[in-house]
Parts: structure tokens; sequence; C-alpha cells
């Protein structure tokens, strides 16, 4: 755990200019001869997010070349180790070809902040709320997952959600939310989802379409702060079931074209790894409600850090989905 005092030091001009000046050549070795002429600057989150800082820099260099960094604080949990973990990947294998993740370039521990170069092109969810797509794809989604999977990883294990989190989430959702008081289900009925929490496998954690970027001849994987050592249905959960997740956006998809796309992930993923495709089917819909748990487990703590900052409004739209996913939760059993 690293305490930090100011995750929007990022944000601020002076620091980042001296940052990007001070370690241009090791950020950028073929530029190490130009001068930087600019940084633009952009915040990413909104405003009422007090604990977490995404932002995002355009360089400009005196050759007319451009650079644009990405970087993500946070207060308390260490950026440290999604630094390493793609590191470790970009230097392993992920970093030419079709299937790739972002060039890592550093961790600050004050402010707790890790950087990365971007990577071009929309997210798989972006591209899903805005028109159909090949079910190609989707057997390539499936080629990339089974590459992660088979990585050698001796690190540490995914971060992963047990009962005692789901017990404190629905703890602290009572006292945000008294309406939601008689909601959760009892404890009993969702220990055997600790079986989950075990598992050798490299995993990635949050694989979900938002992570996904489709890039010209490229397909990129993002955001490596859960992942670890741990069970690979994990990653089949999350991307199988994020289609039956709330969406601020609803997708212009019928029942008959989400089946096909992940059907044709999940078989073929199966087929690359001599899985039994309906028994894979089968556990995921047993383990299906861990999805929902996990995204109001994320969503509950996320309006909490900044409850108190929030209008009404925002407060009543987090009251929706947790109602929504409270009963999608009751209705998994």
């Amino acid at each position: 755990m690293v305490m930090t005092k100011d995750v929007f030091k990022i944000l601020e001009k002076k620091y980042v200019q001296n940052l990007f000046e001070r370690k241009k050549n090791f950020y950028f070795p073929s530029l190490k001869n130009k001068k930087i002429l600019k940084v633009q600057i952009k915040k990413k989150t909104p405003d009422w997010v007090k604990e977490s800082c995404l932002a995002s820099y355009k360089i400009s260099f005196s050759d007319s070349t451009t650079k644009v960094v990405w970087a993500t604080a946070k207060i308390g949990e260490s950026k440290k180790r999604a630094f390493e973990t793609l590191n470790h990947l970009y230097n392993k294998r992920f970093n030419k070809g079709f299937f790739q993740v972002p060039r890592p370039l550093d961790y600050i521990r004050e402010p707790n902040a890790f950087f990365y170069q971007e990577v071009k092109g929309d997210s798989l969810e972006l591209l899903l709320e805005k028109k159909k797509l090949a079910p190609v794809l989707f057997k390539r989604l499936a080629e990339f997952l089974f590459q992660i999977h088979s990585l050698d990883f001796k690190g540490i294990k995914a971060r992963t959600l047990g009962i005692k989190d789901y017990k404190e989430c629905f703890e602290e959702l009572k006292k945000l939310t008294p309406s939601c008081r008689s909601l959760p289900p009892p404890l009993k009925k969702i220990t055997f989802l600790e079986k989950l929490n075990k598992g050798d496998c490299f995993v990635h954690g949050d694989f979900y379409p938002s992570n996904i970027i489709i890039g010209q001849n490229k397909l990129f994987l993002i955001d490596f702060d859960k992942a670890g050592k741990g069970n690979f249905l994990l990653d089949l959960l999350s991307f199988y079931f994020w289609f039956d997740l709330p969406k601020i956006k609803p997708l212009k998809l019928s029942s008959e074209e989400i089946r096909k796309y992940r059907d044709t992930f999940l078989m073929h993923y199966c087929q690359l790894s001599n899985l039994n495709f309906p028994e894979i089917k089968a556990q995921l819909k047993k383990f299906k409600i861990k999805i929902f748990l996990n995204c109001l487990h994320y969503v509950t703590f996320r309006a909490l850090r900044d409850w108190r900052q929030i209008d009404q409004n925002l407060r009543s739209e987090f009251t929706k989905s947790f109602k929504i996913l409270l009963k999608k939760i009751n209705q998994s059993f």
C-alpha cells in the first residue's frame, strides 16, 4: 500500500514539463537530440473524483514529431504492480505484431503514478455501441486471451474479490442507500464462488471490452492493475457476461447477435485450449453471479470514495445502478 499526498500532481504544468524534460531521453530515445516545445495536459477523470486521476499529455518536439503519453495515479493502491506487469508483458512478447500492450514508460512513487505511451484505436466497447462487427474479430480476441493465459508467469497472484469483500460491500451499500438494505443475498448462497480464487494461470483480471483497443491491424490490451496468477475462468466470465451488465449507452444489438459474438469467442478459445465448449459454457453460467457482484463492489466503492463530492442527480444514478445490479444478482441463483 502506497499513501500519496496528491494524485493531481500529474496535472501540474511545472511538474509535468520538468518530468518530460528530465526523462526525455529515457522515454523517447529516438528523439534525444530534439527539444520539447510544448506539453498539452488533459484531465480525463470527472471533477468529482478525488482519489484517482487519469491524464494525457500531447508532447510536441522541435522536428514536428508529437508523442502522446497517459498517466494514472491513485491514493492508496500502488500503481507499481501494474507498471511491472505491463513491462514484463511488453518485453516478453507483446511489443510487436497483431497482439500488443502499451509501451510502459515509468512508475513514480510520489505521486504513485504510472506513465505509458498511448495506443491508437477505439475501445471494443465504443465500437460495439456504434456498429455491428465481424465475428472473426471475436476469434482474434480469443487468440489474444489464449496467448495471455499461456504465458509462463511466476509473479504475484491476481487481485480477486472474495466473500469478505462482498460482505463489506453489502454493509457499505446499506449505509449509502437504506432503500437497498433488504436486497443483498445471504452470504452463504455465494460461498461456492471461492473456488474461482484458486488457479496458476496468468490472467488479466479485467478482460472487458473497455480494456480492449482495436487499432489498424492491431489489438491492444490495457489496464493490468489486477493481473497475476489466477483462474482462467475469471477472464472468460468477464468478457462473456459483460454484455449483460447495465450500460450507460444500451447496445444496439439483437440477442442473436450477442449470442453469436460471445459464443464465437468462447468456442474458439476452447478449441485453442483443448477444452470442451459445452462444459466450459455451463461452468460460466454457474459462476455468472460473480460478474454482477464484482461490478456492484466497484460501483459501491467508487461512490463511497466520492459520495460527499457528488450531487443529488449523480447519487440517484448510483442508486439506480445498485438496484439493477442487485436484481441481476438475485436472478442469477
